[in-house]
C-alpha cells in the first residue's frame, strides 16, 4: 500500500520516480469513471451493456496499462450529462480503451445527434450506432454512416489534422483534430502552411526536454498523450493549457522559440500531475476556498489553489532550466 503522502511526493517534481504512483491513481481514476457509467447505465438502461463490464475489469487490472487518456475525461463529462447522454459515455468509454484490445460489439440509440471520439478522430453520430471491435479491426455504423479501421488504435498512423510526434508516443492535432472542448474565446487556429513547421518544433522542443535526462521524458510522455496545437500568439509569447476535463490533452501555440516550447511542456505536464493528485482530495481546506490572494506571476487576485497550481509549475520550470 502506497500512502497519499508519498504519491504526492512522487507527483512533485520531474526528477523523481514517480511513474508507479502515477500509473496507481490515474487508473483508480480510470476506474471511478467506469462506475461512475455503470452504476447510471444499469439504473437506467436495465443493464443492456452487460458483458462489457467484465473486459472492462481485466483491462483495468494491467497495473501496466496507460489510462490517463483524454476520451476517459470525455466519457466521464457525457455521464454527467444525464440519462439521454449514458450510451454515448459508454460508447465514448469503450473507444477509449480499443486500442487496449477490447473485443466486442455494442449497439446503442442516441436521442440527440453527438459526437464520438476514436483515436482523436471526431465522428459526428446520430440515431441507431453500432461500435464492432474484432480481429484489430475497428468499425462504426451510425445511421448512414459507416467508418472502418483495419487497425485497433486510428490514430497510430498521420492523418487529416493527427501527426505522431517523430521522437516521442505523444499525437500532435490540429484544426478539426482538437477536442471542442478545450478551445477558448480567442484562440487561433494553426494554418496548413505552418502544420510542418508547428509539428517540427514541437518534436525539436521534446528532444531538449529528454535530453535533460530519462526522468524528464517519463514525467512528459506519462502525463500528456495528446498535444493539440494552435497558432501563435502575436509577439512571439508563451502560450499553453492544460483542462482538469481531459486528462492528458494540452494545448500549445506553435510554432516559435523551441527552448519556450520546452518549457511550456514541463509546465503542462506538472499541471497534469497536479491535477492527478488532486485526486487524491481538495489541496486547500474548505474554509479557505474562497480565499484570494495577490498572484505575482498573474498580476491579479488568485484562489490559493490556483497559486499552488503555479508555483508546483514554476518550481519544475526552475529545476528543468537549472538542468
Amino acid at each position: 500500500m502506497i500512502s497519499s503522502q508519498k504519491i504526492i511526493d512522487d507527483l512533485a517534481l520531474f526528477d523523481r520516480d514517480g511513474g508507479t504512483s502515477f500509473r496507481l491513481l490515474s487508473q483508480n481514476y480510470a476506474r471511478a469513471v467506469a462506475q461512475r457509467i455503470k452504476r447510471s447505465f444499469e439504473e437506467h438502461q436495465e443493464g443492456k451493456a452487460s458483458g462489457w463490464w467484465e473486459v472492462i475489469d481485466v483491462l483495468l487490472s494491467d497495473t501496466s496499462a496507460s489510462v490517463w487518456n483524454p476520451l476517459i475525461g470525455r466519457a466521464n463529462t457525457l455521464a454527467r450529462r444525464g440519462e439521454h447522454s449514458l450510451p454515448l459515455a459508454m460508447a465514448q468509454y469503450l473507444l477509449s480503451l480499443v486500442p487496449a484490445a477490447i473485443d466486442g460489439r455494442f449497439e446503442f440509440q442516441l436521442a440527440y445527434p453527438d459526437q464520438l471520439a476514436v483515436g482523436h478522430r471526431w465522428f459526428q453520430c446520430a440515431g441507431r450506432t453500432v461500435i464492432e471491435v474484432q480481429a484489430g479491426k475497428v468499425r462504426i455504423e451510425s445511421g448512414a454512416d459507416h467508418w472502418e479501421f483495419p487497425n485497433r488504435d486510428p490514430s497510430s498512423s498521420d492523418a487529416e489534422n493527427i501527426r505522431l510526434c517523430s521522437v516521442s508516443s505523444l499525437h500532435l492535432v490540429w484544426g478539426y483534430g482538437i477536442d471542442p472542448a478545450i478551445v477558448e474565446l480567442g484562440d487561433q487556429p494553426l494554418s496548413g502552411e505552418l502544420v510542418d513547421a508547428a509539428c517540427s518544433t514541437v518534436s525539436s522542443a521534446l528532444k531538449q526536454v529528454f535530453a535533460v535526462g530519462a526522468d524528464s521524458q517519463s514525467w512528459v510522455e506519462r502525463s500528456i498523450r495528446v498535444a493539440s496545437i494552435m497558432a501563435s500568439a502575436s509577439g512571439n509569447r508563451l502560450s499553453s493549457r492544460s483542462s482538469a476535463l481531459r486528462p492528458g490533452n494540452i494545448e500549445i501555440a506553435a510554432p516559435g522559440n523551441r527552448l519556450h516550447l520546452a518549457e511550456l511542456f514541463i509546465h503542462e505536464a506538472a499541471h497534469q500531475h497536479f491535477n492527478l493528485g488532486a485526486l487524491l482530495g481538495k489541496y486547500v481546506r474548505p474554509e479557505a476556498s474562497e480565499l484570494l490572494v495577490y498572484s505575482a506571476l498573474k498580476g491579479s487576485q488568485r484562489s490559493l489553489e490556483r497559486v499552488a497550481m503555479a508555483f508546483h509549475a514554476i518550481a519544475n520550470i526552475y529545476v528543468f532550466l537549472d538542468r
